[in-house]
Protein backbone atom coordinates (compact mmCIF):
# COMPACT_ATOMS: atom_id res chain seq x y z
CA UNK A 1 0.00 0.00 0.00
CA UNK A 2 1.44 3.36 -1.03
CA UNK A 3 0.85 6.67 0.67
CA UNK A 4 -0.30 9.64 -1.38
CA UNK A 5 3.17 11.16 -0.95
CA UNK A 6 4.86 8.02 -2.33
CA UNK A 7 2.56 7.99 -5.36
CA UNK A 8 3.23 11.69 -5.97
CA UNK A 9 7.02 11.16 -5.74
CA UNK A 10 6.90 8.24 -8.18
CA UNK A 11 4.86 10.25 -10.66
CA UNK A 12 7.07 13.29 -10.18
CA UNK A 13 10.28 11.37 -10.94
CA UNK A 14 8.80 8.97 -13.52
CA UNK A 15 10.02 10.68 -16.71
CA UNK A 16 13.48 11.44 -15.32
CA UNK A 17 13.90 7.91 -13.96
CA UNK A 18 12.77 6.41 -17.29
CA UNK A 19 15.44 8.50 -19.06
CA UNK A 20 18.02 7.45 -16.45
CA UNK A 21 17.13 3.75 -16.92
CA UNK A 22 17.69 4.10 -20.68
CA UNK A 23 21.05 5.82 -20.10
CA UNK A 24 22.28 3.34 -17.52
CA UNK A 25 20.97 0.27 -19.35
CA UNK A 26 21.90 -3.02 -17.71
CA UNK A 27 24.39 -1.50 -15.29
CA UNK A 28 24.02 -2.97 -11.83
CA UNK A 29 26.43 -0.64 -10.04
CA UNK A 30 26.71 3.03 -10.85
CA UNK A 31 29.81 5.13 -10.15
CA UNK A 32 29.97 8.89 -10.42
CA UNK A 33 32.84 11.26 -9.87
CA UNK A 34 33.68 14.94 -10.27
CA UNK A 35 34.21 16.86 -13.42
CA UNK A 36 38.00 16.81 -13.65
CA UNK A 37 40.05 14.38 -15.71
CA UNK A 38 42.31 13.72 -12.71
CA UNK A 39 39.45 12.65 -10.46
CA UNK A 40 38.11 10.45 -13.25
CA UNK A 41 41.50 8.79 -13.61
CA UNK A 42 41.42 8.08 -9.86
CA UNK A 43 38.00 6.48 -10.35
CA UNK A 44 39.62 3.94 -12.69
CA UNK A 45 41.18 2.36 -9.59
CA UNK A 46 37.83 2.04 -7.83
CA UNK A 47 36.31 0.39 -10.92
CA UNK A 48 39.28 -2.00 -11.24
CA UNK A 49 39.15 -2.98 -7.57
CA UNK A 50 35.37 -3.55 -7.75
CA UNK A 51 35.82 -5.87 -10.72
CA UNK A 52 38.58 -7.76 -8.87
CA UNK A 53 35.99 -8.43 -6.14
CA UNK A 54 33.39 -9.72 -8.61
CA UNK A 55 31.36 -6.51 -8.96
CA UNK A 56 30.65 -6.09 -12.66
CA UNK A 57 28.31 -4.07 -14.91
CA UNK A 58 29.73 -0.74 -13.81
CA UNK A 59 28.60 2.60 -15.25
CA UNK A 60 30.41 5.92 -14.94
CA UNK A 61 28.86 9.34 -15.38
CA UNK A 62 31.69 11.48 -16.72
CA UNK A 63 32.61 14.32 -19.05
CA UNK A 64 35.79 12.33 -19.82
CA UNK A 65 34.41 9.15 -21.39
CA UNK A 66 37.58 8.48 -23.46
CA UNK A 67 39.46 7.73 -20.21
CA UNK A 68 37.22 4.67 -19.79
CA UNK A 69 36.78 3.58 -23.43
CA UNK A 70 38.93 0.46 -23.10
CA UNK A 71 38.73 -0.06 -19.33
CA UNK A 72 37.66 -3.71 -18.96
CA UNK A 73 35.77 -3.02 -15.70
CA UNK A 74 33.48 -0.33 -17.16
CA UNK A 75 30.33 -1.44 -18.98
CA UNK A 76 29.11 2.00 -20.00
CA UNK A 77 29.82 5.69 -19.71
CA UNK A 78 27.13 8.36 -19.71
CA UNK A 79 27.44 12.15 -19.75
CA UNK A 80 28.02 13.75 -16.36
CA UNK A 81 24.65 14.29 -14.70
CA UNK A 82 24.54 14.61 -10.91
CA UNK A 83 20.80 13.84 -11.00
CA UNK A 84 21.69 10.31 -12.06
CA UNK A 85 23.07 9.70 -8.57
CA UNK A 86 19.65 10.03 -6.94
CA UNK A 87 17.92 8.32 -9.86
CA UNK A 88 20.25 5.33 -9.50
CA UNK A 89 19.08 4.90 -5.92
CA UNK A 90 15.42 5.08 -6.93
CA UNK A 91 16.10 2.51 -9.65
CA UNK A 92 17.68 0.09 -7.19
CA UNK A 93 21.25 0.50 -8.43
CA UNK A 94 24.10 0.57 -5.96
CA UNK A 95 25.16 4.18 -6.47
CA UNK A 96 28.70 5.09 -5.46
CA UNK A 97 30.10 8.61 -5.15
CA UNK A 98 33.62 8.05 -3.80
CA UNK A 99 34.87 11.53 -2.99
CA UNK A 100 38.01 11.44 -0.91
CA UNK A 101 37.74 14.69 1.06
CA UNK A 102 35.27 15.88 3.66
CA UNK A 103 33.88 19.42 3.93
CA UNK A 104 35.10 21.57 6.79
CA UNK A 105 32.24 24.05 6.66
CA UNK A 106 34.64 26.79 5.58
CA UNK A 107 34.70 28.09 2.00
CA UNK A 108 37.40 26.62 -0.23
CA UNK A 109 38.59 24.22 2.44
CA UNK A 110 38.21 20.46 2.84
CA UNK A 111 39.66 17.88 5.21
CA UNK A 112 42.16 15.67 3.39
CA UNK A 113 41.84 11.91 3.87
CA UNK A 114 43.87 10.16 6.55
CA UNK A 115 45.01 7.50 4.07
CA UNK A 116 46.03 7.44 0.41
CA UNK A 117 43.39 9.06 -1.84
CA UNK A 118 42.83 5.84 -3.79
CA UNK A 119 42.48 3.79 -0.60
CA UNK A 120 39.96 6.33 0.74
CA UNK A 121 37.93 6.29 -2.48
CA UNK A 122 37.79 2.49 -2.37
CA UNK A 123 36.80 2.53 1.32
CA UNK A 124 33.99 5.01 0.58
CA UNK A 125 32.85 2.66 -2.17
CA UNK A 126 32.51 -0.19 0.32
CA UNK A 127 35.68 -2.02 -0.71
CA UNK A 128 37.90 -3.67 1.86
CA UNK A 129 41.17 -5.54 1.72
CA UNK A 130 44.32 -4.76 -0.20
CA UNK A 131 44.07 -1.97 -2.76
CA UNK A 132 46.64 -1.53 -5.51
CA UNK A 133 47.40 2.17 -5.31
CA UNK A 134 47.57 2.99 -9.00
CA UNK A 135 45.23 4.24 -11.71
CA UNK A 136 44.30 2.10 -14.71
CA UNK A 137 44.41 3.58 -18.19
CA UNK A 138 44.20 1.27 -21.17
CA UNK A 139 45.81 2.96 -24.16
CA UNK A 140 45.48 1.37 -27.56
CA UNK A 141 48.52 0.58 -29.77
CA UNK A 142 47.93 3.59 -32.04
CA UNK A 143 47.69 5.88 -29.00
CA UNK A 144 50.93 4.48 -27.62
CA UNK A 145 52.63 5.03 -30.97
CA UNK A 146 51.52 8.69 -31.08
CA UNK A 147 52.86 9.17 -27.54
CA UNK A 148 56.27 7.57 -28.24
CA UNK A 149 58.04 10.94 -28.89
CA UNK A 150 57.13 11.97 -25.35
CA UNK A 151 58.42 8.85 -23.58
CA UNK A 152 60.00 9.76 -20.27
CA UNK A 153 58.26 13.14 -20.07
CA UNK A 154 56.54 14.22 -16.90
CA UNK A 155 53.31 16.15 -17.32
CA UNK A 156 51.37 17.96 -14.62
CA UNK A 157 48.62 20.53 -14.43
CA UNK A 158 49.40 23.60 -12.38
CA UNK A 159 46.24 25.62 -12.91
CA UNK A 160 45.36 25.88 -9.22
CA UNK A 161 42.69 28.56 -8.83
CA UNK A 162 41.99 28.71 -12.56
CA UNK A 163 41.02 25.04 -12.70
CA UNK A 164 37.48 23.79 -13.15
CA UNK A 165 37.18 23.36 -9.39
CA UNK A 166 39.81 25.75 -8.12
CA UNK A 167 40.91 25.63 -4.50
CA UNK A 168 43.58 27.65 -2.72
CA UNK A 169 45.24 24.52 -1.36
CA UNK A 170 45.80 23.36 -4.95
CA UNK A 171 47.59 26.62 -5.81
CA UNK A 172 51.21 25.60 -5.63
CA UNK A 173 52.88 28.31 -7.64
CA UNK A 174 55.44 28.13 -10.46
CA UNK A 175 58.41 28.70 -8.16
CA UNK A 176 57.57 25.57 -6.14
CA UNK A 177 57.15 23.51 -9.30
CA UNK A 178 60.49 24.85 -10.55
CA UNK A 179 62.13 23.79 -7.29
CA UNK A 180 60.59 20.35 -7.60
Amino acid sequence: MFTLRQVYRRLYWFSYDRKARRQLGACQRFLIIGQTAGDNLLLSTVAWEMAQRGLHDLCVSTPHAPLFTHHPSITRTVPLDWGLLSAAGRLGLAAVNPFYTSPTGEPDCEHPPQRHILAEMCRRSGLTGTIRLRPYFFAQPDELERARPYAGALVFQSSGLSSNQGMRNKEWGPERFAAL
